[in-house]
């Protein structure tokens, strides 16, 4: 098929993509490779994963990771700190072409941890990349 387009919420939050809805308690943290990432309105830069957290950085949680060097009109994350749902945010507002020669293929994983730390959450993003 011909001229079919994928696109995101008609508004600047640009949800779309992978979103889970997981159980948040009353002060989720949320970390990647660099630290402690703030949840805001609007899709905030982040790295290829994001450990959602009961609080601190080494608590039970889940870890969402993704590839978004292979999202095109990739828009960064959205995640929320009160119940919805948290994800790599593509392709916005603005939808994007289907190309049948060029199939779009992503992948998501979400690790579900009774506490890790970051270094091994590294090790497992890297082994997600290479399966």
């Amino acid at each position: 098929m011909k001229g079919i387009r994928l696109g995101g919420s008609e508004d600047p939050k640009g949800y779309g993509g992978f979103s889970p809805r997981i159980r948040l308690g009353d002060t989720p943290g949320f970390y990647d490779e660099d630290g402690k990432v703030m949840s805001q309105e609007l899709p905030i830069a982040a790295g290829p994963w994001i450990n959602l957290t009961a609080a601190g950085p080494n608590d039970p949680g889940t870890v969402i990771m993704g590839e978004p060097d292979e999202l095109p009109a990739y828009q960064g994350w959205i995640l929320r700190a009160k119940n919805s749902m948290q994800n790599l945010a593509f392709p916005g507002k603005e939808p994007i072409l289907l190309d049948a020669k060029n199939p779009l293929r992503f992948r998501n994983q979400l690790l579900v941890h009774r506490g890790i730390g970051r270094q091994e959450i590294i090790d497992q993003y890297r082994i997600f990349r290479n399966q």
